[in-house]
């Protein structure tokens, strides 16, 4: 095949594939469904895999795949390159360069939770005046430790109630203006992590996020 033909189509499919994400993210809005699967859309990192020629009985020429891959950055250095596969996105075209469909595969976000870390870390960075009741934080403090005797107790509906109780208090401007940095910066990273690792593990019904709209927030 010509190599320019070839370009053609990796540049297509490349294109193809942001085109569906802006289809997942219609998706998403429109039924309320995380189209993907707990993976956040500016973090999914799109590379050109391979060309593969599929063969018909006789073994001639008779399909041409482009393949992409989709990975999230591999912060822990595990996978080569620093890549972590979660995805693929292939194109089918003729030999003459027509398209005849397109397919994607976006795994779950695989999101591991310790409870028990993040009590770890928020032991060690709170502030300790948020402890006193005449403080405004004081009122997130509760919230966030509410969530994690709930987690431990595994009254998973219960958490997704104090998680929103946290987001509400944190779409309060002066409220998130008066938090420390640091502390914030886990607090946001927590919520996060929780809420998704519920979500992925189906321990909260999808009726109650809806309900919440906790993934808007």
């Amino acid at each position: 095949m010509e190599i320019e033909l070839l370009n053609r189509l990796k540049k297509e499919s490349e294109s193809g594939i942001q085109k569906v994400f802006d289809e997942l993210e219609n998706m998403s809005a429109e039924f309320g469904i995380d189209e993907f699967n707990g993976n956040k859309r500016d973090e999914l990192i799109i590379k050109f895999d391979r060309f593969e020629i599929d063969l018909n009985e006789n073994g001639e020429k008779e399909i041409l795949r482009v393949k992409l891959g989709i990975y999230l950055e591999d912060k822990n250095d595990i996978w080569i390159n620093s890549l972590q596969p979660i995805g693929e996105y292939q194109t089918l075209y003729d030999l003459q360069g027509e398209f005849i469909d397109e397919f994607i595969t976006l795994n779950k976000k695989e999101i591991g939770f310790d409870i028990n870390f993040w009590i770890e870390t928020f032991n060690k960075i709170i502030p300790k005046r948020y402890f006193r009741k005449n403080v405004p934080e004081y009122t997130l403090v509760t919230y966030i430790n509410h969530s994690i005797f709930l987690f431990q107790a595994s009254d998973f509906d219960g958490v997704l109630i104090f998680l929103k109780r946290c987001f509400d208090y944190l779409a309060i401007s002066e409220n998130k203006d008066r938090i420390d940095s640091e502390y914030l910066d886990k607090i946001n990273s927590y919520l996060e992590s929780i809420f998704y690792y519920l979500k992925n593990n189906e321990s909260i019904d999808l009726e109650k996020i809806e309900k919440y709209d906790i993934e808007n927030e």
